[in-house]
């Protein structure tokens, strides 16, 4: 009988400890099998204008620099509804880019506009992607869990001392750095075309000259040299003039590609005529100008474009040649010029 019960007892723990190794097992499978936190998904939509540095960030280059800082997972799928948007394009002096958020009805839920100076576009592809990463992973920070357990044994607690409440940490926005609109842009130029009463029939006319130019100003200095084949009245002869101008202008620009300028200037220097059937030595007289300039430009690439420029002026000092017979040439009160300009810009700092 003895021997009865103790076998009663072996297998009825036998049993208790195999029922508790199955619940077990659930217990495990359950939470292993959780079903993973839904994973968001984003479509996306890049647009580089046409005007923007060659040096911008392409679409793929953003999405795997952004899938690098994820872990290698990336964001963006063709048919999800909600939508990213991101638009390159230069402004005046800087590169800009524009972050739209959409949500799953369409509504726009976020902006982000960043910049950087128009040469280091790269520095901004840095910026876009760390604005992308905040958007499709922001950063959350853990919750304390304040709810007592249910039907836990309640202990008497020491209250502590109490402290002084901290400020709560503020994110400080990261500052871009700007252009500073102090610093002019370095322009040099080329120009060519008909001068008029110059030098001192019509001449061929060329100028080249380096220009500072601000968002609405602009100083430069040119050197001219027109040369005449004739001159009026004497017969086998030639003319030259070179000259230095120093202009001030005003700038309209009416986008990033059309500027139109008006300008004051003063023109210095000097002309030459040579006699060629007269053995006497060149003649040489000072040339003295003040006058104005309109100008029209149209920039096809952001650091080069072609400008169609006409110049008036009028001659302070008219220069004058006298031959053998005392007969006296004189030169024109007014003269004019039409030359077309090739541009080139360039960012100093």
């Amino acid at each position: 009988m003895k021997f009865v019960n103790t076998h009663t007892r072996t297998r009825s723990n036998a049993a208790a400890i195999g029922l508790l190794s199955i619940l077990t097992i659930v217990s495990f499978s359950s939470t292993a099998l959780a079903t993973p936190k839904e994973k968001r998904t984003w479509s996306s939509q890049y647009t580089r204008a046409a005007n923007s540095p060659s040096n911008c960030p392409t679409e793929a280059y953003l999405r795997t620099s952004l899938a690098a800082n994820l872990d290698g997972q990336d964001p963006f799928e063709k048919d999800a509804s909600r939508s990213i948007s991101v638009t390159i394009e230069q402004v005046s002096n800087e590169v800009e880019a524009r972050i739209t958020v959409r949500d799953e009805n369409g509504t726009v839920i976020n902006n982000n506009t960043l910049h950087a100076p128009s040469w280091r576009c790269d520095q901004l592809a840095e910026r876009i992607v760390f604005a992308l990463q905040d958007i499709v992973d922001p950063l959350e920070l853990p919750q304390v869990k304040t709810a007592d357990t249910p039907n836990a044994p309640q202990v008497p607690t020491i209250n502590p001392p109490k402290k002084e409440p901290k400020p709560a940490s503020v994110v400080k926005p990261v500052i871009l750095p700007q252009r500073s609109s102090i610093i002019p842009k370095l322009v040099l130029s080329f120009g060519v075309g008909p001068a008029w009463w110059n030098a001192p029939q019509t001449a061929l006319s060329t100028t080249i000259g380096v220009e500072a130019s601000w968002k609405r100003t602009a100083m430069a200095i040119e050197g001219h040299y027109d040369y005449a084949w004739t001159v009026p009245s004497l017969h086998d002869s030639r003319a030259e003039r070179a000259t230095v101008m120093v202009m001030a202008c005003v700038l309209h620009r009416w986008s990033a590609r059309f500027m139109m300028r008006g300008c004051g200037f003063g023109d210095f220097g000097k002309t030459s005529v040579e006699i060629q059937k007269d053995e006497s030595p060149n003649q040489y007289t000072p040339v003295a100008d003040i006058g104005a300039r309109m100008g029209a430009a149209v920039w096809f690439l952001p650091n080069f474009g072609i400008e169609l420029r006409a110049d008036a002026a009028y001659a302070i000092a008219r220069p004058q040649v006298r031959m053998l017979d005392n007969r006296i040439w004189r030169a024109a009160p007014f003269t004019g010029a039409v030359r077309v300009a090739f541009l080139g810009a360039f960012d100093i700092l």
